[in-house]
C-alpha cells in the first residue's frame, strides 16, 4: 500500500485492517525517498496498490513539480512488472500548482485495475480519462468512520465546550476548506435564513490565507457563525459533530467526500446538492437536497432553511448512522479488495 500515511489517514489504516481480516498481508510503504515507486516494485509484493498519487509528481513550486514529474515518469518506466491497483480518490489534486493530466496518463499505462468509491465515480473516471475504458474498474464503497474517532462527549457537554447555547439549532461544516466546497456561499445563505437561535460551526483548515480572510469577512461580526480554522485533533472531532444538529456540504463540485461520510458516521443529516456520490452515500430520509441544476445560493438557502426548521433531525441522523454502518462497512470493502487482488494474481476476472 503506497503512499501510506498510517494513523494520519483513517481511510488507509481502516483499509489495511480490513485487508488483514480478509487474509491479505497488507504492507504499508510510506512512499518517501528519491525512488519510492522503484523500491516498492522490488519488494516482492503480489500487488502494488496506490492511493493518492499527487505526492509523487507535485512539489511546492513549479520547478520542484517539474523535477518530481521527471522522477515519477522515470520510475514508472523502470519499475518491476507487478499488478498495479489505483483507488481514485480525486479526479485531480486540489493542491497541485500545475495541471496533472500527463502524469496520470503515464500512470494509467501501468494500471491493471482501478477502484472507484462510488458508482457515479466510475462514469466520471471514464469522462476524465478515456484511457480508463480499457481498464477494469471495481466499485468498492467508502467505509464509515463510526469506530475511528472518540465519541464520549454528548451534545450538552460539547456545546458547553464550544460556548453554544444548550437550546440552539446548530449546523456544521467540517473538513478541509477549498474554494470548490462553497463555504462562502454557505455563510451568505446562512445569514439570510438564520434566526437568533441558529448557529453555524465552520471547522477546518484552509491552506490559503486569502480564503481564510475572505471567509472571515463574509461572516463579519455575526456571533452566530463560529470559525475554527485549524487542524483538529482526533479527540476533538466529536466536539464539533456532536454539538451539531445537522451538517452542510455546499459543494460546487464533488467526486468523493470523507468529510461527508464522517458526518453521517456521527449521525448527522446532511444539506447538500444532489450531485456526484451524495445520493449514493446519504439516505433520502437524511438528505436536505437541492438539484445540481440549481447550484446558486438561493437553492442552498432553501435547503438550509428546511433543515433549520425540521423537527426530526435527531431521528434522521440516526437513520443516516445506521445506514452507513450497515451499507458502508469495512468487512465488505476488505473482502472485495482481497478478491480483486487474488483475481489479478491468478489472471482471472472479478465482478
Amino acid at each position: 500500500m503506497i503512499p501510506f500515511r498510517g494513523a494520519h489517514n483513517p481511510y488507509q489504516e481502516l483499509t489495511r485492517r480490513a485487508l488483514e481480516r480478509a487474509g491479505v498481508e497488507a504492507v504499508p510503504v510510506a512512499g518517501q525517498g528519491l525512488f519510492p515507486i522503484l523500491s516498492a516494485s522490488r519488494m516482492g509484493a503480489d500487488v502494488l496498490h496506490f492511493d493518492w498519487l499527487h505526492t509523487f509528481y507535485t512539489g511546492g513550486s513549479p520547478l520542484r513539480t517539474h523535477v518530481k514529474r521527471w522522477l515519477f515518469r522515470m520510475q514508472l518506466a523502470f519499475m518491476r512488472p507487478v499488478p498495479v491497483v489505483w483507488t481514485v480518490h480525486n479526479l485531480r489534486s486540489h493542491d497541485a500548482p500545475l495541471k496533472a493530466d500527463a502524469p496520470v496518463r503515464w500512470f494509467l499505462k501501468k494500471v491493471r485495475a482501478l477502484v472507484s468509491l462510488s458508482q457515479s465515480g466510475e462514469a466520471m473516471i471514464h469522462r476524465e480519462w478515456p484511457e480508463a475504458a480499457a481498464k477494469r474498474i471495481v466499485c468498492i464503497r467508502l467505509g464509515h468512520f463510526a469506530e475511528w474517532y472518540p465519541d464520549e462527549v454528548g451534545k450538552a457537554a460539547a456545546r458547553i465546550r464550544l460556548s453554544l447555547p444548550a437550546d440552539a439549532r446548530v449546523g456544521v461544516f467540517f473538513g478541509r476548506i477549498h474554494p470548490y466546497k462553497g463555504v462562502g456561499p454557505l455563510i451568505r445563505a446562512f445569514r439570510g435564513q438564520a434566526g437568533d437561535n441558529d448557529f453555524l460551526l465552520i471547522a477546518g483548515h484552509p491552506r490559503d490565507p486569502v480564503l481564510t480572510r475572505d471567509l472571515r469577512n463574509e461572516g463579519g461580526q455575526d456571533g452566530r457563525i463560529r470559525f475554527h480554522f485549524d487542524w483538529i485533533p482526533d479527540e476533538e472531532v466529536q466536539l464539533y459533530l456532536n454539538a451539531a444538529d445537522y451538517s452542510v456540504f455546499p459543494f460546487v463540485d464533488i467526486f468523493n467526500s470523507a468529510s461527508l461520510m464522517l458526518a453521517l458516521s456521527f449521525g448527522l443529516p446532511v444539506v447538500a446538492s444532489r450531485m456526484g456520490a451524495v445520493p449514493e452515500v446519504v439516505p433520502c430520509e437524511a438528505l436536505f437536497a437541492y438539484s445540481p441544476e440549481r447550484r446558486g445560493e438561493a437553492a442552498l438557502a432553501e435547503a438550509l432553511g428546511k433543515a433549520m426548521r425540521d423537527a426530526h433531525l435527531a431521528s434522521r441522523g440516526e437513520t443516516a448512522r445506521q445506514y452507513v454502518t450497515r451499507e458502508h462497512n469495512w468487512e465488505q470493502a476488505g473482502a472485495q479488495l482481497a478478491d480483486l487482488y487474488r483475481s489479478l494474481v491468478d489472471g482471472g476476472e472479478v465482478e
